[in-house]
């Protein structure tokens, strides 16, 4: 298994990772609170990516540095900065280009799962924090909200992961390398989507976790989606679905 490098995706990655209008602020103020971070804080992203957290993160803080394999995913987040503090470098996290001890926090969303050996990461994250120092693992969450019949037909129906391995590998991950859990917590928000966007997406298989799966494996889902847009908006694939979504994060100190 080799890191997932998501040069590809990044044309598309805001469009179908990016949080809805007004959210992200939202995300960033949950983060800081949540987390207890100072206005002075120094703060590392391991797979920053195009500064969907970084972002609006970095108006509460004080300097939020970010590396990512990525160099496609990282033009794109340079674009969208203007003057926030955010300072990203093609660096992967088995190799963090920092000193020892200098971080408050280190954010970690999505990209456990996604790497050939995590406990590897977790080895440099431990390095670069503070002795006082925490780890950010976040990461978007739909367990326990109400899902669209639509949405579920797609989850009951999606093919076989090709890329990474599986969330409940990560959580046990944590728990063998000692990693001490403090706190956790979920922000949820709602939006619309149409039909079609969710077709399309997984017609295009923009998701990471599908990268690899043939169109006979999709088709499937697509026949599934399709059923239950017939079944429950009168076959409109222009309908106006109401999506609910969280954000979790979930808040480590290192082991000693």
């Amino acid at each position: 298994m080799e890191s997932v490098n998501f040069d590809r995706a990044a044309d598309f990655y805001d469009a179908t990772r990016g949080f809805p209008a007004g959210v992200a602020a939202q995300v960033g103020a949950f983060i800081t609170q949540q987390a207890r971070l100072s206005a002075e804080a120094v703060v590392l992203e391991v797979g920053i990516g195009t500064g969907r957290i970084a972002l609006p993160l970095s108006e509460h803080i004080g300097m939020f540095a970010g590396a990512d394999i990525s160099f496609e995913m990282q033009q794109v987040l340079l674009e969208k900065r203007t003057d926030e503090p955010v300072h990203p470098v093609q660096a992967d996290g088995y190799r963090l280009p920092y000193e020892n001890s200098v971080f408050d926090a280190v954010v970690i969303v999505h990209v456990l799962h996604l790497v050939p050996d995590a406990k590897q990461i977790l080895s440099e994250v431990k390095r670069v924090l503070k002795p006082t120092g925490k780890l950010l693992h976040c990461f978007n969450d739909r367990a326990g909200q109400k899902q669209n019949p639509v949405v579920e037909a797609w989850n009951k129906n999606r093919p076989p992961r090709k890329q990474g391995r599986k969330w409940s590998e990560i959580a046990t991950m944590f728990a063998d390398t000692n990693w001490q859990s403090k706190h956790e917590a979920t922000f949820t928000y709602s939006y619309t989507e149409t039909p079609q966007s969710l077709y399309d997406n997984v017609k295009n298989k923009v998701w990471s976790s599908m990268w690899g799966v043939s169109d006979e494996e999709v088709a499937p889902a697509l026949e599934a989606i399709t059923e239950a847009v017939n079944t429950h908006y009168d076959g409109n694939f222009n309908a106006d679905m109401e999506q609910h979504a969280g954000f979790t994060m979930q808040v480590f100190e290192p082991p000693q």
